[in-house]
């Protein structure tokens, strides 16, 4: 739903907020799973959920062109969130930069050992691990850092044209690179997303130029689809708000960017002590419940040099040692497994839960629970767990140079039994 609403934006306004909602609510609901992508959502679609986006991107817009092809083209509009929007995304790339001071980043060596991460790597970021000489592999962690520390200069330059467009591209290739090289969840399409924001009327004139027979193309192969919505929802015309809701709203964005520049002096080591105030009580709760965090810090200030997973060890009624927890989570289901495979494929969801499922106990007893549950799931009598225990399976990453992971190791941290 999440994405059905904020990529199509029918009725863009009400499913813009409902989908902040439905986001908000998922990571609420579900802590141990969120990272820095959920929180990258939640923050971008507060800011814009402000802007009337969907003017220009949604299905809407679209409608309003089927009812009357010669409809006004939406107009500029000059709102503190548009502001609050660039900033945002700035600060982002401003403080993960700043962030990153480990040797890891200092001897070119982060893509490298992020690269040795089983859980996230890729088939082709596996290849590249392989075959790639490690001079480039630097050249790419260097790289890193130049990006993010040029993405801010770029999105608040005075010269809005050409330095935003370099941003746009930078974001793109950046993020696309990151994305065929590691699993990171949802961090890099919603920067990429997001990223449009920074082209300006000229830009989307020009593509419009270069797309436009095939948009009209696609347009005529849902002409019959886009009537009929076109006659079953409102042809009200989108009205800008009264002067009065537009001041009301100008001073909820003041009062939010408020509270996150308050935030951000909370979360982030790279801002100095005497620059970090006492947050209030009510600040702390709106970050808290608006979800609106700002810690950013991805790799920072090291990429991670020891790796882990979870296997479980299940025994089921027939004598079988089988996974159940990897049939699901990986690529490799081996219940024997006590060292670490090149790649596990993961994705971001399991790969947050092995991270933390041992250090947090509340959830021990659900997942017993779900790993005795197995045949319920598959729907076979034989499949029937009596007894499993579930290890953590890690090593450190091999260094630059050399073949083989050191100090690997297998604990048991959980255990259990069917009921008789």
């Amino acid at each position: 739903m999440i994405y059905l609403c904020f990529l199509v934006g029918f009725r863009t306004r009400l499913m813009h907020v409902l989908s902040w909602f439905s986001l908000l609510s998922l990571n609420t609901r579900a802590t141990m799973l969120a990272n820095g992508g959920d929180y990258v959502f939640c923050t971008l679609l507060l800011w814009s959920a402000f802007l009337p986006l969907g003017a220009s991107f949604s299905i809407d817009r679209w409608l309003a062109q089927t009812r009357d092809p010669d409809a006004p083209e939406p107009q500029p509009v000059k709102s503190l969130a548009a502001l609050a929007l660039l900033l945002q995304i700035a600060v982002i790339y401003f403080f993960n930069a700043a962030h990153k001071t480990g040797s890891t980043w200092r001897e070119g060596s982060a893509v490298y050992y992020m690269l040795h991460q089983a859980r996230i790597v890729t088939v082709f970021g596996l290849w590249v691990r392989d075959h790639v000489p490690l001079p480039l592999l630097q050249a790419l962690s260097y790289a890193t850092l130049v990006i993010e520390w040029t993405l801010p200069l770029l999105i608040m330059s005075p010269w809005l044209l050409w330095p935003r467009r370099l941003a746009f591209a930078l974001i793109w290739s950046f993020h696309g690179s990151i994305a065929l090289l590691a699993n990171l969840g949802l961090f890099s399409p919603v920067m990429m997303v997001f990223s449009a924001i920074l082209l300006g009327p000229a830009d989307w004139e020009w593509l419009e130029r270069r797309l436009g027979a095939h948009v009209e193309r696609l347009r005529t192969k849902l002409g019959p689809v886009l009537g009929w919505l076109a006659a079953r929802t409102s042809a009200a015309p989108v009205r800008p708000p009264s002067a009065a809701l537009h001041k009301f709203r100008e001073v909820i964005v003041a009062a939010l960017m408020v509270c996150a520049l308050s935030q951000i002096t909370v979360e982030n080591e790279a801002v100095p002590d005497v620059l970090r105030p006492p947050q209030p009580a009510f600040m702390d709760a709106a970050i808290s419940y608006l979800r609106l965090n700002q810690g950013w810090g991805m790799f920072a200030p090291d990429a991670p040099r020891e790796d882990m997973t979870v296997v479980v060890d299940a025994v089921t009624v027939d004598g079988r040692h089988i996974d159940p927890y990897n049939m699901r989570a990986s690529v490799i289901a081996d219940p024997r497994m006590r060292e670490l495979p090149d790649r596990l494929g993961q994705n971001y969801l399991y790969c947050d839960y092995t991270a933390r499922i041992e250090d947090t106990g509340l959830f021990h007893e659900s997942l017993r629970e779900w790993i005795l549950a197995h045949h319920r799931r598959t729907k076979r009598p034989q499949d029937k767990i009596i007894s499993f225990a579930a290890y953590i399976v890690e090593d450190t990453s091999p260094k630059p140079g050399e073949a083989t992971p050191t100090n690997r190791k297998a604990r048991k941290f959980l255990s259990g039994k069917a009921s008789p």
